[in-house]
């Protein structure tokens, strides 16, 4: 019986393989020295300043804008370290909010079923959006009065997965980068770059939240963090690092296998 190798050549095993450009480990140590240590130093600075700079934009914008109100409230998050939040007035559906939402998950299940085109990754995430949805229809309709979130709460909630997704995000794509660290300026810029755009993308998003569900009511909470929170974040920053490894590797094609690791 032929081998793996005289079936597909000897080179088959090495253009499986996952690559990464060749550094010493020493270099990996450093490139993580001087990028998650800076950004855990920022992101813990002043004892909670980034969550008190977005809760006090956030509130800013609401009451210029749309003359909402809002606090600037604070709560122990880890020894040391105090995390600051919006305190919104919030409300709860009606018995014709719910019915019309779950009315509405219903049609739009059944007509992605009967004309809906192929898997495609927007589909499912949408179909997942409406599915939860529907199950927070269902609680309202019956136990809408037991729903134990506040607006206040909510955005608690909101800032502590915020900063703890900013937190793994940068000691993720700090470990990964460092297998690129032969590219250092590239890969600093990467990193960098990725977790303003997750900071922007955070606070935009936080304000968005909780204007929409001030106005809108806590029927959609669950469909707004479990859809568009972490899981929106991971898969931006997969894809930016996608999109890196692949210049990266387009770039030293031309220069051989001698900088490559396998």
């Amino acid at each position: 019986m032929k081998t793996r190798d005289q079936r597909f050549g000897a080179g088959a095993k090495k253009s499986r393989s996952y690559h990464y450009t060749k550094n010493s480990m020493l270099k990996r140590i450093l490139f993580i020295a001087i990028t998650f240590i800076p950004f855990l130093g920022m992101l813990f600075y002043g004892n909670g300043m980034v969550s008190e700079w977005i809760s006090k934009w956030a509130g800013k914008m609401m009451q210029t804008g749309l003359g909402i109100e809002s606090t600037v409230q604070e709560m122990d998050f880890i020894p040391f370290f105090k995390l600051r939040y919006l305190s919104v007035e919030g409300s709860l559906p009606t018995r014709q909010h719910i019915l019309i939402a779950g009315i509405a998950c219903i049609v739009l299940m059944l007509l992605v079923f009967f004309f809906g085109k192929g898997q495609s990754p927007l589909t499912f995430f949408g179909v997942i959006s409406i599915i939860i949805l529907l199950i927070s229809t269902i609680y309202f309709y019956f136990w809408g009065d037991r729903f134990p979130y506040s607006l206040t709460r909510y955005a608690s909630l909101y800032m502590t997965q915020q900063i703890v997704s900013w937190l793994a995000i940068g000691f993720i794509l700090s470990m990964v980068l460092a297998l690129y660290s032969k590219a250092l300026l590239p890969a600093i810029i990467t990193y960098y770059g990725t977790l303003a755009y997750c900071f922007v993308l955070g606070s935009l998003r936080y304000l968005f939240y909780l204007i929409f569900l001030h106005h809108a009511s806590s029927l959609y909470m669950a469909t707004l963090f479990f859809t568009f929170g972490v899981f929106w974040d991971f898969l931006f920053v997969v894809c930016i690092f996608s999109m890196f490894s692949s210049r990266l590797s387009g770039r030293y094609k031309k220069r051989g296998d001698e900088i490559w690791q396998y």
